[in-house]
């Protein structure tokens, strides 16, 4: 029998089993490129099979909190879905930053008063964001770094990995990703060969032989 005919190949695939984590911090916009009177946001993600109501929610920055309201799309998060936290003001003065970055498929909301937390994310010092649940509980809390390029935000890494150091990375495109998947996330499926082995090393002109092959997802 000709080794063509023979060949067996084993694939070896590593699959990580999603865990909902409900609605975390995804996307922290403290110093954009434009106007930093309208164009700071902060992004939300339902990783949850379940929908949630923001209605009485509250974002803070530690010197101040703001209520999360409606700006005409409604309070109801999908699951899966991001859930883009604008400045007020970023719509009364016509700003268009990201007008052409925003999907359909997000849900846009607006905070009370005119700016995020007293007066604006500062630039130099890092502040702790938390998002506070309707009951009053802290679900995500955590500190942005400085230093990112002009309109390059901090992003999560996994949505569902915790909001330690390792998890959070600058943007890697220019204003963000407002409402969509965040530019350092992994993809979802990113298989890639890691090993092949044929048995025996070196077969013989039409003699029979076994590759195994091991592949590996690296992706989530």
């Amino acid at each position: 029998m000709r080794f063509l005919e023979v060949v067996k190949i084993s694939l070896l695939v590593l699959f990580s089993a999603p865990v909902s984590a409900g609605v975390v911090l995804s996307e922290i916009m403290f110093d954009p490129l434009e106007d930093e009177d309208t164009d700071e946001f902060v992004e939300l993600y339902n990783d949850s099979s379940l929908p949630v109501n923001l209605a009485g929610w509250v974002v803070s920055d530690g010197d101040g909190s703001d209520t999360l309201v409606d700006a005409g799309f409604g309070m109801m998060a999908a699951p899966r879905q991001f859930i883009l936290i604008l400045d007020p003001d970023y719509i009364e003065e016509a700003s268009t930053t990201y007008d052409s970055l925003v999907p359909e498929n997000a849900l846009v909301v607006i905070i009370v008063g005119s700016t995020f937390g007293s007066r604006g994310f500062s630039n130099g010092d890092s502040e702790q964001i938390s998002l506070v649940n309707a009951n009053g509980q802290t679900v995500a809390t955590r500190a942005y770094s400085t230093g990112n390029t002009p309109g390059h935000s901090d992003e999560k890494r996994v949505m569902n990995g915790g909001d330690d150091d390792e998890n959070w990375m600058d943007c890697e495109t220019l204003h963000g990703t407002p409402g969509f998947r965040n530019s350092v996330t992994p993809l979802e499926r990113n298989l890639g060969i890691v090993e092949i082995e044929a048995d025996p090393d070196a077969p013989a002109a039409g003699s029979s032989f076994s590759i195994s092959v091991s592949v590996v997802n690296s992706g989530l």
